[in-house]
């Protein structure tokens, strides 16, 4: 049997499914480095019919053998392969066929979703399309799908992707809704991150999602179509505690005034009046976003903020009840030179809606802080600053500073400033409670305010620059 036979005989053993792709490899693979690189040509001659043309039929048979393999390769066999390419160069080189003829030695994969697909109809009659089990799955292949990306090569998804994957899942909010259409699990994860203290996916369904990937794997080793099972053999804490958010340290403080905010859509006098504000008062992020000009009252001699309900220029209620509230402005807020009191002012003469009008409302709960949560997570983690410490760490720091404070604070005046619906110890507020927390004198909330330190290397004003 001749080459040409030869190579014609193993396609189709191949295409008959009588041999493995590795077979079929390994027999082009013997067949090419047995010829002898500085007579190329007379062996296929000694071969073949001595013609030219034989040799490059031979040659094109070769060629199109090979890019069956590449299309069938494995991961683990690349220096093989390229070993193959180098025989192949050569033999195209010395027998005219030019190197055209040699295709790309890189391994084909179906990608994420298709292999979703695949499964769901594979294993159609195994599952019922309304039970728990698949039901179960859809979650999980949703969140691979978004993870991992939709067109990835699942070839080529490695352990420390699959490792980077279940970070991800260990951090999602435990309530997502997964439909939401305007928001991808990367956004959602920074805006719930700096946004306030929030629970994620129990370690258990970390675990079940991961199975059910496992489960996706393992269907596509059957096929080929990867070479092991990269979610097998992690391991799962049932008894895992969510991520503590922690006060703003020293450390961290400088690490954010000596940083620059460099997203342009965002004006930096509003990254600075945002942190300010949070970190002279408390408040939450949405309470400052949704600020109106009509919002900065004076009461009792006290310039506060009235965080309170409305309907104009759009819909919006705070938290809680507890979360309508007159939270005094701290001196510091007020200095000239921070230009917030001026800001307040121009945007009033303007007609402008809001405060902060280029903030808009993004995201799945169309929060105005949605964008500048996005983006200050990324600024933080440029800065050096860690996951632990968020936007949100404004609030427990202010609750912290109040309740350390050598002076006389009541514990329900802390409620009263920063809106907590429970009261200081944790227990729910009786009615009694929640009526006088509603009659707190605002001077008195105001003086708790001034109470309110940093260092002096944290210039707000800085924040600007």
């Amino acid at each position: 049997m001749d080459v040409r036979q030869r190579l014609d005989a193993l396609i189709a053993q191949f295409r008959s499914n009588e041999i493995t792709v590795d077979e079929l490899k390994a027999a082009i693979i013997a067949g090419a480095e047995n010829l002898p690189s500085d007579d190329v040509i007379g062996h296929f001659n000694s071969l073949v019919m001595s013609s030219a043309h034989d040799v490059r039929e031979s040659f094109r048979k070769l060629a199109a053998a090979w890019q069956t393999v590449s299309e069938m390769q494995k991961a683990g066999h690349a220096a093989e392969m390229q070993a193959f390419e180098r025989a192949l160069c050569v033999m195209s080189a010395q027998s005219g066929a030019g190197p055209t003829l040699v295709p790309s030695a890189q391994p084909h994969s179906i990608s994420v979703r298709q292999a979703i697909v695949r499964f769901y109809d594979g294993t159609a009659q195994k599952y019922d399309e309304n039970g728990d089990t698949r039901r179960g799955q859809r979650v999980a292949f949703r969140f691979l799908d978004e993870i991992l990306g939709s067109d990835t090569a699942i070839r080529s998804v490695s352990m420390k992707d699959a490792e980077n994957a279940i970070d991800t899942l260990r951090r999602i909010p435990a309530l997502h809704n997964k439909n939401s259409k305007n928001a991808s699990i990367d956004e959602v994860i920074s805006f719930f991150e700096e946004n306030g203290d929030y629970q994620t996916l129990s370690e258990k369904s970390v675990k079940n999602h991961v199975s059910n990937w496992s489960m996706l794997w393992k269907y596509h080793m059957r096929h080929e179509e990867v070479d092991r099972n990269i979610w097998s053999g992690h391991s799962f804490d049932v008894k895992r505690t969510r991520l503590v958010v922690m006060d703003w340290s020293d450390e961290n403080l400088q690490r954010l005034v000596e940083a620059r905010w460099t997203y342009r859509d965002i004006y930096k006098a509003t990254f600075a009046h945002l942190v300010g504000i949070a970190a002279y008062s408390g408040m939450r992020l949405e309470e400052i976003c949704r600020l109106r000009p009509q919002d900065v009252v004076e009461f009792e001699g006290v310039k506060c903020f009235h965080v309170r309900e409305h309907t104009d220029p759009e819909p919006w209620s705070p938290k809680s009840e507890a979360g309508s509230r007159l939270v005094p402005v701290h001196s510091v807020l007020r200095r000239q030179e921070f230009g917030l009191m001026e800001r307040i002012r121009n945007v009033e003469r303007g007609g402008h809606d809001y405060i902060f009008g280029d903030l808009s409302p993004e995201g799945p709960r169309s929060s105005r802080g949605y964008v500048f949560s996005r983006e200050f997570s990324k600024f933080k983690k440029r800065a050096g600053i860690p996951p632990n410490t968020r936007f949100h760490s404004f609030r427990h720091t202010v609750s912290t500073q109040l309740q350390n404070q050598e002076v006389t604070i009541r514990p329900l005046w802390i409620d009263a400033l920063l809106g907590h619906e429970g009261a200081a110890d944790g227990r729910k507020k009786s009615i009694g409670e929640i009526n006088y927390t509603k009659r707190i004198g605002v001077r008195n909330l105001g003086k708790a305010v001034e109470t309110i330190r940093y260092p002096t290397f944290f210039d707000i004003c800085r924040l600007m620059e």
